[in-house]
């Protein structure tokens, strides 16, 4: 008679196989929809944080408008709750940028600091012409 780790043992799967109730065709998809699931929820904790106008100094620093955004990560805040959304860079300064991105079907806007951006993927063109902040 075997024990019931003997059992337990004998349950797994190989290492190398898929378990049973495991998605490997829809788990991109399903990842995607649990982070749009917190991002959403994050959302509703607070309002979305912007640099002000005495941060941005728009009246000093020359402000760049691309016609075409660009992909970025950025890092945004919602009350006290930092979080990292997917976006696109429409204006920015040599030290911050100004970004839009969707929560749900609504769209957020907002100012960060150039520090808390980076390009997303390949394809996208760089964001080399933000100079960094010395």
């Amino acid at each position: 008679m075997s024990s019931p780790a003997d059992r337990l043992a004998a349950a797994r799967p190989e290492e190398g196989t898929i378990a049973i109730g495991t998605n490997r065709r829809y788990a991109e998809t399903v990842d995607r929809q649990m982070s749009d699931r917190v991002l959403q929820r994050t959302a509703s904790q607070g309002p979305l944080q912007s640099l002000t106008r005495a941060e941005l100094q728009l009246d000093l620093l020359p402000c760049t408008t691309d016609p075409r955004p660009r992909a970025v990560r950025a890092w945004v805040r919602f009350g006290a709750t930092p979080v990292r959304v997917e976006a696109e860079a429409c204006m920015w300064t040599p030290r911050a940028v100004a970004i839009r991105f969707h929560v749900g079907t609504r769209e957020y806007r907002c100012w960060v600091w150039a520090s808390a951006v980076e390009s997303r993927g390949a394809p996208t063109p760089s964001l080399s012409e933000i100079p960094a902040v010395r």
